[in-house]
């Protein structure tokens, strides 16, 4: 059974397949580490992880996917993430990172795969892309 994505939102409880993973997506990137003293261990943040990995590209490219799996586990079966970090122009800029994530999944016996694109400038995600194939 689908569990749905609670919101604060006019939304509520979301339940259709492309708006919750992009709900729990905007979560996962949006969500500030501090925002609770109580349930700071089950806070799962983006930023966060991007902070403490910060000038390790593979470790912080394992964190996110980590992280990513275990956020998503709460509302999908079979939870495979897949995270890429990469710096757009290293000679021009370290402040542009792109960061990829494939993500695939089972919900109510089916298997879904997403993949975006997330661009983090300057220390904060100036965008989010829908990949095909990749």
């Amino acid at each position: 059974m689908a569990i749905p994505v609670p919101t604060l939102s006019t939304s509520g409880w979301v339940a259709d397949l492309a708006p919750k993973i992009d709900t729990l997506l905007a979560h996962f990137i949006s969500t500030d580490y501090e925002q609770s003293n109580v349930y700071r261990d089950s806070i799962t943040s983006l930023q966060y992880i991007v902070e403490q990995y910060s000038g390790d590209p593979l470790g912080t490219g394992e964190a996110i996917a980590q992280a990513a799996q275990r956020y998503l586990g709460r509302y999908y079966e079979n939870v495979v993430c897949d995270a890429r970090w990469t710096l757009e122009d290293e000679k021009e800029s370290q402040t542009t990172v792109k960061i990829t994530l494939s993500l695939n999944f089972t919900e109510d016996g089916k298997s879904y795969t997403a993949n975006r694109l997330l661009t983090y400038f300057n220390g904060k995600f100036k965008s989010i892309v829908t990949v095909n194939n990749g």
